[in-house]
């Protein structure tokens, strides 16, 4: 085996491990989703946090990550449960659809949690690697 065929595989199972991670974690949403109860929330609170990182004297890297606060109330109490979100337009004061446990209020999703995107870069990753495998000429 040579040097591209391990490059390869690594980037098949590096690829494919967050692909599977990513889309674990809608079906682990969906699933409980479908076993919670419902009420409307509110969005509390858009925190958009940007990372600055240096590489190198040339390469810097900037990221932008959105958390959201959403607010809900339930037998009079009021809950609230925050999150990573995209980069999708999202303003304070919009309703959305809690999912929470009877049994513990406090645990909830949104509706917004299945609106999270895939990182390019993980099907990107797999593709390369799948690519770069099956094309290895002697």
């Amino acid at each position: 085996m040579n040097k591209k065929n391990i490059f390869s595989i690594l980037l098949i199972f590096w690829g494919a491990l967050f692909c599977l991670l990513h889309f674990g974690g809608k079906a682990r949403t969906l699933i409980f989703m479908a076993n919670a109860a419902e009420t409307t929330g509110y969005v509390q609170n858009v925190d958009t946090r940007t990372w600055h990182s240096r590489h190198s004297s040339r390469i810097k890297t900037v990221t932008t990550d959105h958390f959201l606060t959403v607010a809900y109330q339930i037998n009079g109490v009021d809950y609230t449960t925050s999150f990573p979100t995209g980069s999708f337009g999202i303003s304070e004061g919009k309703p959305v659809t809690v999912y929470y446990k009877k049994a513990n209020p406090a645990k909830a999703v949104t509706n917004l949690h299945l609106q999270t995107e895939l990182h390019y870069m993980y099907p990107l990753m797999l593709g390369l690697g799948i690519l770069f495998l099956f094309t290895d000429k002697p």
